[in-house]
């Protein structure tokens, strides 16, 4: 029983990375939430993420005018997407 829950409670830093990314969009399930919660107590580089991807966020939020259409909007995701890779590419370790 305890491996069935440690595999509902556990999550990889790729899905963290997904959950935390997703959280700016939809509302996470409990689930989730206990996943992102458990997993950035013990992990400083998905806390680090987290960081950064708020950064961005407040960054894009701040570029983008309130009148632009979601296409303007799908851009700036898109370019966030980019400016991802190219930190994730340019991490000591890479």
């Amino acid at each position: 029983i305890m491996s069935k829950i440690g595999k509902v409670i556990y999550a990889s830093c790729d899905k963290v990375t997904e959950l935390i990314e997703k959280q700016s969009f939809v509302s996470l399930t409990p689930g989730q939430r206990l996943q992102l919660s458990i997993h950035l107590r013990i992990c400083d580089a998905c806390r680090n993420y987290q960081k950064q991807s708020a950064l961005l966020d407040a960054f894009l939020k701040s570029k983008t005018r309130p009148d632009e259409d979601e296409g303007s909007l799908l851009k700036h995701t898109d370019l966030k997407k980019k400016i991802k890779t190219h930190l994730k590419d340019k991490a000591p370790g890479k």
